[in-house]
């Protein structure tokens, strides 16, 4: 479940479970200081990880989105989601953990990919110095792996529903090859190191009342959707 959920879980933990999960952490940020990237599985789960998936496969056939970009012409994508923009506030906490590093949000950013899409050999630009890719959900018969350079060799990572990975999108290129399913929705959730050469992009460089509005929005979703996920759960 997002990082509050987990946080309220621990709270009832034994002391030596909550030790456990700190060593843990501990012991991913030295990886991920190594390696520049980091598998977290299970990072999102039911029943929020199936309220956000029907979101973005909604909106994706809404018309409402912009049909592809540079990377992925005619595909739907959106920048800035509402919903999107929560995860991106909510995860920040278990990122920072997870990677060693204070971290500024810059912005989120989904895909739902179809049939036949490929996503091209590619780094990213300064806003995404530290990134989580998060697979939502997919209608393929096994998971569509996302592929790094990692010492001049393709390292790939199949993502289960909830799966994510956090990588240095700057400095590890990064790619797919073509997707032999119906559809596949991941969101792209950016950061950057405050500390780091690229920390005036925090939130995107967006003028300081876009950036409040966008937070305010954030936290307005967060707590509709764990209005929405205390419903499902007292129903079952």
């Amino acid at each position: 479940m997002v990082d509050a959920q987990a946080s309220q879980r621990n709270l009832q933990l034994p002391q030596s479970s909550r030790d456990q999960r700190v060593e843990n952490e501990g012991t991913e940020a030295v990886k991920f200081q190594k390696d520049k990237y980091l598998v977290v599985k299970g990072l999102l789960d039911e029943p929020l990880l199936g309220t956000i998936y029907a979101h973005a496969v909604k909106k994706s056939l809404s018309g409402s989105m912009a049909l592809g970009d540079v990377q992925v012409p005619g595909t739907p994508s959106c920048y800035g989601d509402t919903f999107m923009e929560m995860l991106l506030e909510l995860f920040r906490p278990r990122l920072e953990r997870l990677t060693g590093l204070k971290l500024h949000p810059t912005y989120s950013y989904f895909r739902i990919y179809k049939h036949g899409d490929v996503l091209e050999e590619h780094t990213d630009r300064p806003s995404c110095e530290i990134s989580l890719s998060l697979t939502l959900g997919f209608e393929a018969a096994k998971p569509w792996p996302i592929f790094f350079e990692v010492d001049n060799q393709p390292v790939p990572a199949e993502l289960l529903p909830g799966d994510g990975i956090v990588f240095r999108g700057t400095e590890l290129k990064h790619w797919r090859e073509r997707f032999g399913g119906v559809r596949h929705g991941s969101v792209f959730l950016h950061y950057v190191d405050q500390n780091g050469p690229y920390a005036e992009w925090k939130y995107d460089k967006q003028r300081a009342f876009r950036a409040q509005a966008r937070r305010v929005l954030a936290y307005a979703a967060g707590n509709i959707l764990r209005a929405l996920t205390s419903t499902v759960m007292a129903s079952r």
